[in-house]
């Protein structure tokens, strides 16, 4: 959902479609802790598969972050 949030343009509905989930997951259990209101979801939940790409994303940089910059060696 946070990513979502800081887009420039997050009013985008095929965006929504693609990020968001239209319900809980058991991925979603962390985040759901942080709910003001057990009766009411508040927070947006991103679907599984947007979940895998940005930790992909995040492997990639890590990858090219280790091959490419300085150790300080």
């Amino acid at each position: 959902g946070f990513v979502l949030k800081k887009l420039k343009n997050n009013t985008c509905i095929s965006c929504k479609e693609i990020m968001l989930s239209n319900s809980i997951e058991p991925v979603h259990i962390f985040n759901s802790f942080k709910e003001y209101n057990e009766r009411k979801s508040s927070l947006n939940y991103v679907t599984a598969e947007f979940i895998q790409c940005v930790e992909l994303c995040a492997t990639y940089i890590n990858e090219f972050l280790n091959m490419n910059s300085h150790t300080g060696e």
